[in-house]
């Protein structure tokens, strides 16, 4: 599909076009992400993933057998599935199956080079679209305008925890010291913040997306064992929805510092590593299931997250994942520790890349 290839408002648009997701309740809501390849040679956009999702396991319920994700948000569950397409791409370029989007970088088949790692074509970029702020750093400020001035003075002091002896801090973040718990202390900027933001919510080791985005910015977002067969892959943009024009200004500064100018100071980082600050971009098109949307649909109401998270990723027989909890929905109890009905894991591509 042809379109705009390189404007916020055409990744929007297309995004929100083919988004193809269940209605929700009347009153619940949710946050959808997507990762978009674009391609300018061709002027074609390519939603690669997407997802559904504002939850996250409890510390309490995190299962020892790791047979549940911990982290149901939108942004991460929509890398996920990124990331297995990348997977299954490769998977297919390697059956013979010619890819659009990605090549076999120098030295395939040699033992030189980079030992035929596969990359994005040349000028082919990869952009995030976000419903509405990544909690975190990039959206303290936003969220605080909108809370009630006696509970955000409460959360401004709430103390924060000594960090730990392990952890080493940049000088750009030295001054915050913490790691903390969703909006306490949110007056303090670059801190690393767990999830979630609601006081009255049981607590969580699961890092803000912001603080994830920031890690893909150095480390690209196809993770450590991908790595293995394709070069980094860093995301060009990310666009946010459901920032009105006076708070604009306001949540890019938020949003520049928390996905790339706080950890401008890294230092030593691998060979083929560093930091690919995004570009921030808004968009007024507004996202169905979002919060504004059902305030707007129910006045009066008050807006509750749906339990439920989706994730999808493109070229596949398998329908989308459909989560509560960290596990599929539907699935008994009795059957929670079975892996096949596990989420769907990301299998490497079965040949060797240096033959």
């Amino acid at each position: 599909m042809a379109c705009e290839f390189d404007a916020p408002e055409g990744v929007t648009s297309h995004v929100l076009a083919n988004a193809q997701l269940p209605t929700l309740p009347p009153g619940q809501y949710t946050i959808l992400a997507a990762f978009v390849l674009a391609c300018p040679r061709r002027r074609v956009l390519k939603i690669i993933a997407r997802a559904t999702g504002a939850k996250c396991l409890p510390a309490a319920r995190i299962p020892p057998a790791g047979d549940a994700l911990h982290d149901s948000h939108a942004e991460i569950l929509a890398r996920r599935a990124a990331v297995r397409w990348f997977y299954e791409e490769i998977g297919r370029d390697v059956a013979g199956e010619r890819s659009t989007w990605l090549r076999r970088g120098e030295g395939a088949g040699t033992g030189e080079g980079d030992g035929g790692r596969y990359e994005l074509e040349e000028g082919v970029r990869l952009h995030l679209y976000v419903s509405t702020p990544p909690c975190g750093d990039a959206s303290t400020r936003f969220l605080a305008s909108f809370q009630d001035p006696a509970i955000a003075l409460l959360k401004d002091g709430s103390p924060l925890p000594s960090p730990s002896p392990n952890v080493a801090l940049l000088p750009e973040t030295a001054p915050a010291l913490a790691l903390a718990r969703g909006r306490d202390g949110y007056a303090l900027y670059g801190v690393l913040r767990t999830k979630p933001g609601r006081a009255d919510s049981p607590r969580t080791e699961c890092m803000s997306c912001a603080d994830k985005i920031a890690l893909w910015a150095v480390c690209g977002v196809q993770g450590a064992l991908l790595a293995a067969v394709l070069k980094p892959v860093w995301i060009a943009s990310v666009t946010i929805g459901e920032v009105g024009d006076a708070d604009r200004e306001v949540v890019r500064e938020d949003c520049e510092r928390a996905f790339g100018g706080r950890v401008r100071g890294v230092r030593d980082l691998p060979v083929g590593y560093a930091l690919h600050e995004p570009a921030i971009h808004f968009t007024a098109l507004p996202f169905a299931s979002a919060r504004t949307s059902v305030l707007v649909a129910h006045p009066g109401c008050t807006p509750k997250s749906s339990n439920e998270s989706l994730a999808w990723h493109a070229d596949s027989a398998s329908p989308p994942d459909v989560l509560i909890n960290g596990r599929k929905r539907g699935v008994a109890p009795k059957h929670a520790h079975n892996a096949r009905f596990w989420c769907a894991p990301s299998p490497l591509p079965s040949a060797r890349l240096g033959q």
